[in-house]
């Protein structure tokens, strides 16, 4: 049975196609584990990463049982690895992030609640070029963010025009396969019957390089300001611009948001390396971004087996506050350094909220679970904007020290916690 769609806009021949595509409840991917096992073992040449990460059959966190699950080589465990081997192997974590099956090039082409327009990175600004593999010289997405209609308003667009940049970060390129055999056995046995949203999902967009990142950030970066630094991680088989409307929202608030290019990030590799570039943008006088990073305000945030990594980063003691999105362990949140912001779907079918909340319980540190109502595991790359103002406040708390921020979370009066459209906990507040 499929369920569930989104639009997927592609140009072709300078033409706007729009199609609508489905997808299957994906807890039916037990069935083409042996399938994705069969189509990434040829894939050796990672050193010390998880190219695939363990697919969530059962919760194990939920359950308190042995599920079966199957590690990078097509192996099977019962979920009783130590911490050590956890510790050691991001992809098998006691609570596994799923294939959300969301990936090919599903931009949103600017159109985050208000105009956009596309514009040469020269017009955007006139400054040095950065180590980007090519930016600079390549074209930069520049969205309009200039009508907010509230300082205080999170869910609304910043007050920064945003820039989005493709391929940045060539002296930290990353030595990663191409993983479209992956995907395609993947999605070809979810997809079947659907041939033209199979090819949508599984073309990895032609002008991205896979090993390289895509920098969100405020096109006009003012004089005498830092900013701080948010890393992304993407869902399996998706890439950046599946999320732009959520990473363009950060940017536009203020942040620079590295996201990696790759579509398996579940070692955390790729997004720590992401933080390491832009610390030596910031020292690179040749760069537009000397000077202009908060080096001291760091954050992590992911969907899905990114959401995963983003646990792993956040015991990197540089971070400073996490926002894993719809995945979560409990040994990766006991092992956090800073505050985090657990969010669950109320009908994520693919990573449990019980899972979720069963890792929010593990926090040494202060942790907030959010149950978005009515929301599935396609909510962030599809429909963003029931977590839009939460997680925009999360990091303007306590990557900006926005106390008006912070009254969404803390005190007696805890603004979320009177929402609707969510359930919240918190614990060491």
């Amino acid at each position: 049975m499929f369920c569930g769609s989104f639009e997927n806009t592609q140009h072709r021949g300078g033409t706007a196609v729009r199609r609508t595509i489905s997808f299957c409840e994906l807890l039916t991917i037990g069935v083409v584990l042996s399938i994705v096992v069969t189509a990434c073992s040829s894939d050796k040449s990672r050193d010390e990463q998880t190219l695939i990460p363990s697919i969530e059959v059962g919760n194990s966190d939920q359950q308190g049982g042995k599920e079966a699950q199957l590690d990078a080589g097509g192996q099977e465990n019962a979920g009783t690895q130590t911490d050590d081997e956890n510790q050691g192997n991001a992809g098998t974590q006691d609570t596994n992030v799923g294939s959300e099956g969301i990936a090919g090039d599903t931009r949103n082409n600017g159109t985050t609640q208000n105009d956009a327009r596309v514009s040469t990175e020269a017009d955007a600004q006139d400054i040095p070029e950065i180590d980007a593999g090519g930016v600079g010289n390549d074209s930069g997405q520049v969205v309009d963010s200039s009508s907010n209609t509230g300082p205080f308003d999170y869910g609304e667009p910043g007050p920064y025009e945003v820039t989005v940049e493709k391929n940045v970060g060539e002296r930290f390129r990353n030595n990663v396969p191409d993983d479209t055999a992956t995907c395609v056995a993947l999605m070809s046995a979810l997809l079947a019957n659907e041939p033209e949203a199979l090819e949508d999902l599984t073309i990895y967009p032609a002008d991205m390089d896979r090993q390289l990142y895509t920098l969100f950030r405020p096109t006009q970066l003012e004089e005498g300001k830092k900013y701080p630094v948010i890393t992304w991680g993407d869902g399996t088989c998706s890439q950046p611009l599946v999320f732009s409307k959520l990473l363009e929202h950060l940017a536009s608030h203020g942040f620079l948001v590295i996201a990696s290019n790759y579509r398996q990030v579940a070692s955390g590799v790729e997004m720590q390396r992401g933080i390491d570039f832009m610390l030596s943008e910031n020292e690179n006088a040749n760069s537009y971004l000397y000077g202009k990073v908060d080096t001291q305000m760091l954050g992590a945030c992911g969907h899905s087996q990114g959401s995963s990594a983003t646990i792993v980063v956040g015991a990197d003691e540089r971070i400073v506050a996490t926002v894993p999105i719809q995945g979560a362990s409990t040994f990766g949140v006991a092992a956090l350094k800073g505050p985090t912001f657990l969010i669950a779907g109320e009908l994520d079918t693919t990573v449990s909220p019980l899972g979720i909340e069963n890792a929010f319980n593990a926090a040494t540190v202060p942790a907030v679970y959010g149950l978005s109502i009515g929301q599935d595991h396609k909510m962030p790359p599809v429909n963003p904007s029931p977590i839009l103002k939460a997680v925009t406040a999360w990091f303007k708390i306590h990557l900006s020290n926005d106390e008006e921020a912070r009254k969404l979370f803390y005190g007696d009066v805890c603004g979320l916690c009177n929402d609707p459209g969510w359930v919240i906990k918190r614990r060491n507040l």
